[in-house]
């Protein structure tokens, strides 16, 4: 939001303010290099999510305020999480702010979107349709193929309701925003326009689970699963690395049925090798059936191979590992195979477990009448709203959801003891 001083108003509505989504850097710099007078140009300078930006050689923006908002106040003044004594490093400063900052990227969205790009260079019908992506999301996708390339600003039930349109007409959409707001904002959209017409629309979700606990409650999305579950003709896949993310974009080009992808924000390693095959509606054995074992879906099976590797290593104890990459629809036959072999079966997730992995697996177990006893728990989220806020790990803590909690519980669950 920008207040002019009024004989500056007509050099200010030549610029291109459209493109502030685009290329927030040019626009910022043409700005602030208006040098007809010295004195303040604007009243107010407003920067929404100031925290998210990136601006190169940044100069002084000439007003008279000033206003900077985020919710994360740390990453602001340091960027890069360090300070020098009382020294900013890269944050905000008085010539400028978020100095050459580098600002991370999430490994699996990189690959997901990059994926969508590349397949929509060889067909035309694949289209993008986004919503607050960033600062150089895609920004390839929208100079090179920009037909195929739609930002339709804030307004997520719109996105839906334009890609079902879209869809009727031929083509084959792919909409990414904040998961939280994919799935609740949209859910009348989603079983209307796309789950009753059985579209083949893929919705990407940004930020599953607590990603974006910084935030706080309103951004989290812990109860994605639960709500789509309901949705005839759904399909909800959740990918836990890169490899198996790209696996997945390029099988749901084909896909008749609406899809949708949740994924975490960051710090993602690759689980699976090239080789590996990946289908919708199959699940993977990580590790193979043990007499202990472990179900998991999402990024959050990123902890379960290192619980597992720690398991072995410290107890010398063999931990089975199932990855549910899609959890709807689930896949049966290995799910059953688990719970009538093992012992004991952990089901973690990062998601309420009202509704999520763990309830669907003992429903799963309840139809096809398969004795649950004890030997059946579920890890994930209480069905509670978060009271806290703070960057990812801090908000797994929160819920117990990080390796040494788990390792904990797991360990009283299963039963181990120290030789």
């Amino acid at each position: 939001m920008l207040t002019l001083h009024k004989k500056l108003q007509k050099d200010v509505n030549d610029l291109n303010i459209d493109q502030v989504c685009y290329n927030i850097d040019k626009l910022y710099k043409e700005l602030i290099h208006i040098d007809i007078y010295t004195g303040p140009i604007f009243d107010r300078v407003i920067i929404d999510e100031a925290n998210s930006i990136k601006i190169s050689n940044c100069g002084y923006a000439y007003s008279k305020i000033t206003w900077f908002i985020t919710s994360s106040l740390g990453d602001l003044f340091y960027p890069n999480g360090s300070w020098t004594g009382n020294k900013h490093i890269d944050g905000i400063k008085r010539t400028g702010f978020i100095k050459n900052r580098k600002v991370a990227r999430s490994l699996m969205r990189k690959t997901c979107l990059d994926m969508v790009y590349e397949l929509a260079k060889k067909n035309k019908k694949i289209i993008f349709v986004g919503s607050d992506l960033g600062v150089g999301v895609l920004d390839k996708m929208y100079k090179k193929i920009p037909k195929q390339f739609l930002m339709e600003g804030i307004s997520e039930q719109n996105l839906v309701g334009v890609s079902a349109g879209l869809s009727m007409n031929g083509l084959k959409p792919y909409v990414n925003t904040i998961g939280t707001f994919l799935t609740r904002r949209c859910f009348e959209q989603i079983v209307i326009d796309l789950g009753l017409h059985d579209l083949p629309v893929t919705l990407i979700g940004n930020g599953g689970g607590g990603v974006y606990g910084s935030l706080g409650p309103t951004h989290t999305s812990l109860d994605d699963f639960a709500i789509l579950r309901s949705v005839p003709n759904m399909t909800i896949i959740a990918p836990s690395d890169p490899e198996e993310m790209k696996n997945i974009i390029y099988e749901s080009v084909k896909y008749k049925h609406p899809i949708y992808i949740r994924f975490g924000l960051g710090g993602e390693k690759k689980i699976f090798v090239k080789k590996q095959k990946f289908k919708i509606g199959k699940g993977i054995f990580i590790k193979k059936l043990e007499d202990l074992n472990i179900i998991s879906t999402g990024s959050i099976t990123q902890e379960a191979v290192q619980i597992a590797n720690f398991f072995k290593k410290i107890y010398n104890i063999n931990i089975g590992l199932l990855h549910i990459g899609t959890v709807k629809p689930l896949d049966k036959q290995k799910v059953k195979e688990v719970v009538k072999k093992g012992k004991k079966i952990a089901i973690i997730e990062e998601h309420y477990e009202n509704g999520g992995l763990g309830s669907l697996v003992l429903e799963t177990c309840v139809k096809n009448n398969i004795k649950v006893d004890n030997k059946i728990k579920l890890f994930g989220i209480p069905n509670k709203f978060q009271k806290c806020y703070g960057k990812h790990d801090i908000i797994k803590k929160y819920w117990g959801l990080d390796i040494n909690s788990l390792v904990s519980k797991l360990k009283k669950f299963y039963e181990i003891k120290r030789k």
